[in-house]
């Protein structure tokens, strides 16, 4: 049973234009019976099997010098995805450390408030104690005025704090914030001592009512410095609303190259896997261009086996492309003189062309002059007639006078 190979279309044609196959596509006529051995010698059958060995070989160290092109791109790809990888991960922890710090922050900010509505109630309760006496009610009132703006201030602080959500990050300004209130509420404790010692001495003459004054100066003196106090923690909470702006444009900046890492990460899964298909190819390939090798082997052995009987064959195309060559020469000589022939022809019938084109307008012109001159005729016999006519009614007119005459 034969064994049928499929090649690839370049050896097919190599094949093909080798002198060995124009030599079996060659005429079997008319060959001689024998040649020499010297002939065969001569065939040019190796070195073409040689060159298609070369570029066989050509082909084989190209493909192996692209496979291992394709396995360095390979593992440097695999060292950038695993930098990318330990990147997304550093970012990851980096990510879980600030939202841990964040939750700290928030905790410390609802302490903070709580503080805050207990010193509140503590001045409310400070106000009821200070109910006696009209001016007392009265300095109790621009008190209370100035509690309320203190209020709104305290509001505008609740409103930072929760912007800034509870990112106050410095250990030192929480412990000084927290002792700053601690200081108020020890201020706040000690005017409620006042305030009842002047409710019990409101009872009195002018020495308690001017004790009450001197305690309102007091008091007022001490609402100066709580202002003051918030004022500095306003400022500080201004000063943790800055950082914890930085601290989200920082996320925001981490969470962009997290993105660009991830993108990058799947933009070098993709090129490893278009690696990894192309060294799959190319392996295929080299197996295939493999087994096409030891096919072309195989036919080279049985056509070096073929090789003497084809060289009396092949003296014999040679012989018949001589005689053909030279049929072609003598062709292409009678081909020269009839291509000469015909430009005289056509030399000859350019110049008949011209003459009988003159001759066809002389001839027109020879029309027109007939035409003329039979127009011209045609009248004249017409006058000859009317004159024929009128010397026929003369003639018997003259008969009669002479016949008239003689009688």
């Amino acid at each position: 049973m034969k064994t049928i190979y499929i090649t690839p279309l370049w050896m097919s044609l190599a094949v093909a234009m080798s002198p060995l196959a124009k030599a079996n596509e060659a005429p079997q006529e008319n060959q001689p019976a024998a040649a020499p051995a010297v002939e065969a010698s001569n065939t040019p059958a190796a070195p073409a099997t040689t060159d298609a060995t070369a570029e066989l070989q050509q082909r084989f160290e190209s493909m192996n010098k692209a496979i291992a092109d394709a396995r360095t791109e390979n593992s440097n790809v695999s060292g950038q995805r695993d930098a990318a990888v330990k990147e997304a991960q550093a970012i990851r922890e980096a990510k879980q450390q600030l939202e841990g710090q964040l939750a700290d922050l928030k905790k410390q900010l609802e302490t903070s408030n709580h503080e805050v509505w207990q010193w509140k109630d503590k001045t409310k309760a400070l106000e009821q104690k200070l109910g006696a006496g009209e001016q007392a009610y009265q300095k109790l009132a621009s008190f209370r005025d100035e509690m309320d703006v203190a209020m709104k201030e305290f509001a505008v602080l609740k409103n930072g704090l929760a912007e800034v959500r509870g990112e106050l990050q410095a250990p030192a300004e929480r412990v000084a914030l927290k002792k700053q209130l601690e200081e108020a509420a020890a201020a706040k404790a000690e005017v409620a001592g006042k305030l009842e010692n002047e409710s019990k001495a409101l009872a009195e003459s002018k020495r308690q009512l001017a004790a009450s004054e001197t305690f309102g100066k007091e008091l007022k003196k001490a609402f100066e410095d709580l202002k003051a106090s918030a004022k500095a923690q306003f400022d500080a909470l201004v000063k943790a609303k800055q950082e914890r702006e930085d601290v989200d444009r920082t996320l925001v900046a981490t969470r962009e190259q997290l993105e660009i890492s991830i993108n990058e990460n799947a933009n070098v899964l993709k090129a490893k896997a278009t690696v990894e298909k192309n060294l799959t190819a190319a392996r295929t390939e080299l197996t295939a261009t493999q087994e096409t090798l030891a096919m072309l082997q195989k036919e080279a052995a049985q056509l070096r086996g073929t090789l003497k009987p084809l060289a009396v064959e092949i003296q014999a195309a040679k012989d018949q492309t001589s005689k053909a060559t030279t049929a072609i020469q003598e062709a292409s000589a009678a081909r020269d003189k009839a291509e000469e022939a015909r430009a005289q022809v056509e030399a000859q019938l350019k110049e008949v062309s011209g003459q009988l084109a003159t001759a066809m307008a002389t001839q027109s012109g020879l029309k027109e002059q007939v035409a003329s001159k039979s127009t011209e005729i045609e009248s004249l016999r017409k006058k000859v007639e009317e004159m024929e006519a009128k010397t026929a009614n003369q003639k018997p007119a003259q008969e009669q006078g002479q016949e008239s005459a003689s009688r």
